[in-house]
């Protein structure tokens, strides 16, 4: 049985930290993160530009993957629309096969785990998992 809700909506603070650790695993550099997991997730063009080129205020230093994905899902849930995004970014690690775009492999592949083991449940089985090379 898997970890949804019955409306078919991973269970809220799982899945927001897993869809974080997406955001900052999968994708080493920043604005690849941006093309292959925030635009497929519904992320509005002013967000993603926040997170690409977005500071933080208190160093001045530009936001890392982790703070930006935060700042991310914080602005989406004041008007509602974090748990659809969240959803799809779990979706979207589920199936995620490009494990040369980490800067770790092994932590990426074990988000794909996490996110394949909350939305398919134990043993993460699904479509990504039958037809995953790599």
């Amino acid at each position: 049985m898997s970890d949804l809700t019955q409306d078919n909506q991973p269970h809220d603070a799982d899945a927001k930290r897993l869809a974080l650790e997406a955001i900052a695993t999968l994708a080493y550099v920043k604005k690849i993160a941006a093309d292959q997991i925030l635009r497929p997730a519904g992320v509005p063009d002013a967000l993603i530009k926040q997170f690409v080129k977005g500071r933080d205020p208190a160093t001045g230093d530009a936001l890392t993957k982790r703070q930006g994905g935060a700042m991310i899902l914080d602005e989406l849930a004041k008007t509602g629309g974090d748990r659809e995004v969240i959803r799809k970014i779990v979706e979207n690690a589920a199936s995620w096969t490009g494990f040369h775009l980490a800067n770790n492999e092994y932590e990426a592949r074990a988000v794909v785990q996490k996110a394949r083991e909350l939305f398919w449940g134990p043993g993460g089985s699904g479509p990504a998992r039958e037809g995953a090379k790599g």
